[in-house]
This record gives structure tokens, sequence and C-alpha cells, in this order.
């Protein structure tokens, strides 16, 4: 007789098991609710601990972060329920020189009223899929330095970060991949510079495939969509961008005046971009010959 094989899913369920959140009725009682937090395989009550020690978190609901410290360990966190959540109470989510799995997520502020920062990434990377970034009013979404950064499948939508260089995310010296990413109804408003949905600093190269770039705004410039370039005339490298099958909207309250703004320092011409088509492909490069955009 051949020996039987189980996969882990079903060695998992038995009478007497530890209910997991994972979608599934592990004690074979359904009166035994999910635990709302599951850290590498144990329940916990503690959002912040489980995130300092890393590893495998999974969410079953919305879970409330308060009095955030700078993380250093490599976590990934996944949402299992629809209302899967991580609720930022003061502070930012803030990681240095770690590896970041964000997926199936909502992140946001506890509540409207409440005025906290988003995710800050330093060193190391961050992947993001199937989430929603939205709610923040003291920075961008995201903002990443010397940080790869992957996101799909997800929206950066509804932040108001009035006094940072772009509502949605903003970054330099990175990596960054963008597909299927509606970056809608964001705000900054920066001193004249920058971008509502993003700000693309130098040395970073940017992929954008199959991307929603609409309503954003900024209150200064009128660079609504995308801003390439230096924040304060202080260079750190050439900047790539390249978007495809990307939706810039049409009308006018789509982005402001501005799609794209190419500016690697003040001392050159800028090179500013408005597309005429949903869309129509576009590469633009900042850099000390000069800032360029064009489409194919």
């Amino acid at each position: 007789m051949s020996p039987r094989v189980f996969s882990e899913s079903i060695l998992l369920l038995y009478p007497g098991a530890i209910e997991l959140c994972d979608g599934v009725d592990n004690d074979c009682n359904t009166a035994t609710p999910e635990p709302l937090i599951v850290h590498n395989g144990t329940p916990v009550g503690d959002l912040r601990s489980a995130i300092e020690i890393g590893g495998q978190i999974d969410i079953c609901g919305p879970v409330e972060l308060s009095n955030t410290i700078t993380y250093l360990q490599d976590v990934t966190i996944v949402g299992h329920t629809d209302d899967a959540a991580i609720l930022i109470a003061a502070g930012r989510l803030d990681f240095v020189d770690a590896e970041i799995v964000l997926s199936a997520l909502r992140i946001a502020p506890r509540s409207a009223l409440v005025d906290v920062h988003g995710i800050r990434v330093t060193g190391g990377s961050i992947a993001i899929e199937g989430s929603v970034l939205t709610g923040f009013s003291q920075s961008p979404a995201l903002l990443a330095t010397r940080a790869p950064i992957t996101m799909e499948d997800s929206e950066v939508r509804n932040n108001t970060a009035g006094n940072s260089l772009a509502g949605g995310v903003h970054f330099d010296r990175s990596e960054a991949l963008f597909r299927n990413v509606a970056f809608e109804d964001n705000t900054s408003g920066w001193f004249g510079r920058g971008g509502g949905a993003l700000f693309i600093g130098p040395g970073s190269d940017v992929t954008m495939e199959g991307c929603s770039i609409r309503r954003n705004h900024h209150t200064a410039s009128g660079i609504g969509g995308v801003y390439m370039g230096e924040a304060n005339d202080v260079v750190m490298g050439v900047s790539t961008l390249r978007a495809t099958d990307c939706d810039w909207g049409l009308n006018a309250e789509d982005n402001d005046l501005f799609d794209i703004v190419v500016s690697y320092r003040l001392t050159l011409p800028i090179s500013v971009a408005r597309i005429a088509e949903v869309t129509t492909n576009i590469s633009c490069t900042a850099s000390p010959s000069g800032n360029s955009c064009s489409t194919f």
C-alpha cells in the first residue's frame, strides 16, 4: 500500500487545533473565532511586537498600530479578510534595511481625524500587492530611499500631504515597478515643486505598466501627476521613467496643468508633458545633459 500524503492545510485541521487566521476552521469548531493576528503560526495580541521580531504575520481584520518605532527585521504581512487593515494611530510605519512584503491590506490612519504619516522605507526593499494606501495627510503614503519598490494591483488614493513633494509616492535612488496601480485623488504642495501623484527623485529607474494617474493635484506647481527631478538642487544621478498602457485621463481636472514635469536641476530647461491620449506610452529622462520626454 502506498503511503498517504497529507497537505499542510489538512494537517492543520483537527479538533483542538490552534485556530489560525487563514479562512479555515482549523479546530473543527465553528464557535471558535479566528484570531485577529497570527505571528509565525501563533496567535498574538500585539502587531507592533510581531513586526519588531519579523517573519510572517497574518491579519484577519482591522488592526490598530500606535506608538510606532523603527523596524529593522524582514517581515511579510498578509491580509486574509476583506476588512484586513493596518490602521496607524500615531507616527508612521517606518522600516530600515528590511525586506518588506505587504499583501491584501488597507493601510490608512486610524480615523480621518488623525494626522499621521504613511510608510517610510530606507534601504532594504518593499513589495506591495493587492493593497490600498489611503488617507495620509502628513507625508506621502509611501516614502522610499535606496529601496527598490514593487507595487502591483494596488491603489494609492485620497492622500493629502500638503507639505510634501508628493501626495502618493515619493522616492529617490530607487528602482520602482508599478503594475496596475491606481494613483488617484492625491494632493501635495511643496513650495512649487513636486507632483500630486509621484515624486521621482534623482538616481531612480521607474517602470509603470497599466497604471491610472488621474485627478491628482499640486496646490502650488500645477504638476498634478509626476514630477521627476531634485528637491533642493541636490543631484544624485540620472532618473528615467517608462510608462506603458497607462491612463492619464483626458479631462481638464485630471492632474492639473501637467501630467509629467522633468527638471533635473533648476538651471536646465524643464520638459513638460500633457498627455493627450489616455494610453499614450511615454519615456522620460532627467540628467545633467538635459531633460526630455517622448512618446513611443
